[in-house]
């Protein structure tokens, strides 16, 4: 089975080629991956909009023109896949938060950098005021 743990492989291959430990994953692997990716694109819709009893592996393997034994080699289970998106779904979170903390860390800066502006306007502005 490939599952969740499959791209966790592959990601870690990546962060290895990276740091130039290892090379790029192979052409098989991508095609795993995609095939792992769009089982999961798939799954999703059918959640979203018919719920969890919703999700059913044979509709997935007819979806990706594939047997349902293929899709039982990514995930074994429908849990799995609940599990699989749950992962995808924090970790899009967690990249939203990361963007909001340097968004706010930018206004910050932006800010600090706004109010010395106007404390060197407003010392200046009072320097000529009094005579």
């Amino acid at each position: 089975m490939f599952s969740r743990f499959y791209i966790l492989s592959l990601e870690f291959f990546d962060e290895l080629s990276k740091m130039g430990i290892m090379s790029t994953p192979t052409p098989k692997q991508l095609q795993i991956q995609n095939r792992e990716l769009k089982i999961l694109e798939i799954a999703r819709e059918h959640v979203v909009s018919e719920g969890y009893h919703g999700l059913n592996m044979d509709r997935i393997a007819e979806e990706i023109k594939s047997s349902k034994g293929t899709v039982y080699n990514h995930f074994g289970c429908k849990e799995e896949i609940i599990i699989a998106l749950a992962v995808q779904t924090m970790e899009k979170r967690a990249v939203l938060f990361q963007d909001a903390a340097q968004f706010k860390r930018r206004i910050s800066s932006a800010d600090s950098r706004s109010r010395a502006r106007e404390q060197l306007f407003f010392s200046k502005i009072s320097g000529s005021l009094s005579l």
